[in-house]
């Protein structure tokens, strides 16, 4: 296993051809990978006009004690 604070400090190397595996466990954040991707999907259903816009209540929770 190499961490990448070990390769951005030039003390393991990465990758050296594509049949080597990337893997990150990043604990509880499962699908962060993805935030970039959906950005780029999200601005190109703008540009075309496509989709629509949904009440942001329904992506809210109040906090309850």
């Amino acid at each position: 296993m190499v961490r990448l604070d070990a390769v951005l400090a030039g003390r393991a190397r990465a990758r050296d051809d594509d049949r080597q595996v990337t893997f990150s466990g990043r604990g509880d954040i499962q699908g962060a990978q993805f935030h970039a991707l959906a950005a780029i999907i999200y601005e190109r259903a703008r540009e075309r006009g496509l989709g629509h816009e949904i009440p942001r209540e329904w992506l809210l929770q109040g906090i309850r004690d």
